[in-house]
């Protein structure tokens, strides 16, 4: 069970972590735009993508903090399929807010490349859920992951952490001087 309890700790950190930036279809949008078809230093347009970027993050934040409390207590009651039944919800609320990501129409490459690296790490996270869930079914059965999955889920992990930081302060940075709350 500590093994269990050392991944529902470490799936917590990253769903937190994930929320510190923030039913739409990847249709429509511009996330394959280049370089040269977005604005750079433009302050109405980093302003306007800002703006758009933190009303979807503001609303995903909103549902993650609903689901983390029922991971909370599922973990708590050590509750595997009550766990198993957050973290589905929790990957369902990355996955709909990657494909609103790819939906936005971006004017900025500096927000464009923000995008990017949340839709990065977003991916990430969603393979990094699917070792979680996995781990918590075979400790079910009193087993757990190879060390090899281990090591690919510590690695994730790791790439994932410093994405969300990198993209997090260039947010932070970007949020204070353009004043989005």
């Amino acid at each position: 069970m500590k093994k269990l309890t050392a991944i529902i700790i470490s799936a917590l950190l990253l769903v937190s972590l994930g929320n510190t930036a923030n039913s739409a279809s990847s249709s429509g949008g511009n996330f394959s735009a280049t370089q040269e078809t977005l604005s750079s230093d433009n302050k109405a347009d980093i302003k306007s993508d800002l703006t758009d970027l933190s009303r979807l993050m503001k609303a995903h934040n909103s549902d993650v903090a609903k689901i983390k409390s029922e991971l909370s207590e599922a973990g708590k009651k050590e509750d595997a399929d009550g766990m198993i039944k957050a973290f589905d919800k929790v990957k369902f609320s990355v996955i709909e807010l990657t494909n609103q990501l790819k939906a936005l129409t971006i004017k900025s490459q500096e927000l464009q490349d923000i995008r990017m690296d949340i839709v990065t790490s977003n991916d990430i996270g969603i393979i990094l859920l699917d070792f979680v869930k996995k781990n918590i079914e075979l400790n079910k059965k009193g087993q757990s992951l190879s060390e090899s999955e281990v090591q690919q889920m510590n690695s994730l992990q790791e790439k994932s952490v410093t994405l969300m930081k990198i993209y997090g302060e260039k947010l932070s940075k970007l949020n204070k001087e353009y004043n989005i709350q």
